[in-house]
């Protein structure tokens, strides 16, 4: 899930189980799993980690984030930020690093924090030469595949 030095992370010592029900604000340093309902602000200097049946309604701080379920709020990450299919935000979030699988996804906004030593954050150019594909192509391409295959 995470790589890290961190030992913190082998041994997760907070579980808010799947027909539970947690109202109000979790603190705490250790790493949290969510396999039920979260309905308030977590704020955690270790990981967190958003169980399939998992659902958060409020904001979210952690040094690291997985999620496989669902929350409704703003995520804010210092490291990495793990989206599985499944996994669910709707909300803004800023992380240094998000990754997303196929299947998951986030309905706001999203930002990687760029203060990362040695980064230069480099936009590309505005006007590029070469043209986007176009629908047709795809279809011109999809028949000379076919005329590939009917050869051999």
């Amino acid at each position: 899930m995470f790589n890290s030095k961190n030992k913190k992370s082998a041994c997760i010592n907070t579980i808010i189980g799947v027909n539970t029900t947690f109202e109000g604000i979790i603190t705490t340093e250790e790493p949290l799993k969510v396999q039920g309902t979260v309905k308030g602000d977590i704020r955690s200097s270790g990981h967190v980690i958003i169980d399939s049946t998992g659902y958060v309604e409020g904001n979210i701080n952690a040094e690291n984030l997985y999620v496989a379920g669902k929350i409704c709020g703003d995520v804010n990450v210092i490291n990495k930020s793990q989206f599985v299919a499944g996994g669910y935000l709707n909300g803004n979030i800023v992380s240094n690093d998000i990754t997303m699988e196929i299947g998951s996804s986030i309905d706001g906004k999203c930002k990687t924090n760029n203060s990362i030593d040695g980064f230069t954050n480099k936009s590309l150019p505005q006007n590029t030469s070469k043209e986007l594909p176009k629908a047709e192509d795809n279809v011109v391409a999809e028949a000379d595949t076919e005329k590939a295959r009917k050869k051999d």
